[in-house]
């Protein structure tokens, strides 16, 4: 005689184990392949890749959180491997992206060229309130050789560019209908043989900043601050 099998049982006796699928597994594992950003982020900004940095860093506690658990809870959670892979990409990326962040902060600056960045050139409330257009610690740059890095806004001519604006970001608030702002902004002539193409990619220039605080009062079409780039990037 034949014993029918239960098919919620296996051979018959015992009731088959249900174990449920850590969510932060799954969450390190999305972490962990997202991180990859802090890759072609190290390329461009440092500050930037500590700031996308969040993603790896919330990734490996995920992931070693949910390791614990499964171990504490082996009966009732499965997905160790997904969590440990997710936790080893965040780590990689977390670990690769600041080292290679630093690696290219350190050195794309060339010789003989002081870094500059348009947060520097923007007034604080108190310049502001005294009517200082371009703060002091900037002012002494003026003549100068700085390395600057920015987006081109797109000009009317597209290849072989000689003079285009350089421009903070190149997100809406620059290329839309609104101008930036002038402390958003720099007027780029590229000196002899210096030509490039319209991109829109990051560009990093260095050459002689001049600043001319009574060009707002001429009116648009006159910028602060102009760049005769002899470095281009």
């Amino acid at each position: 005689m034949s014993t029918k099998l239960d098919p919620y049982t296996e051979e018959g006796d015992e009731p088959l184990a249900y174990r449920a699928l850590s969510t932060g597994a799954v969450a390190s594992l999305i972490l962990g392949l997202l991180s990859v950003i802090t890759i072609p982020t190290a390329m461009n900004s440092l500050s930037a890749c500590v700031a996308v940095s969040v993603l790896p860093l919330v990734g490996i506690l995920l992931g070693l959180r949910s390791l614990m658990k499964i171990r504490q809870l082996p009966d009732q959670l499965v997905g160790g491997q997904m969590a440990l892979v997710g936790t080893v990409l965040s780590a990689i990326f977390l670990v690769a992206g600041l080292g290679l962040g630093t690696y290219v902060y350190a050195t794309e600056v060339p010789e003989g060229y002081q870094r500059v960045t348009f947060k520097q050139l923007k007034p604080d409330d108190r310049e502001v309130r005294r009517g200082e257009i371009v703060p002091a610690d900037v002012l002494k740059y003026d003549g100068q050789q700085v390395f600057i890095k920015g987006y081109m806004r797109p000009p009317s001519q597209r290849i072989q560019i000689d003079r285009f604006l350089l421009v903070r970001d190149n997100q809406e608030c620059c290329f839309g209908a609104q101008a930036p702002a002038y402390f958003d902004q720099i007027q780029v002539h590229l000196m002899e043989p210096l030509r490039t193409n319209y991109s829109t990619g990051l560009f990093r220039l260095g050459g002689t900043l001049h600043i001319d605080p009574d060009a707002m009062r001429r009116g648009p079409g006159h910028a602060i601050f102009s760049l005769e780039a002899n470095h281009l990037q």
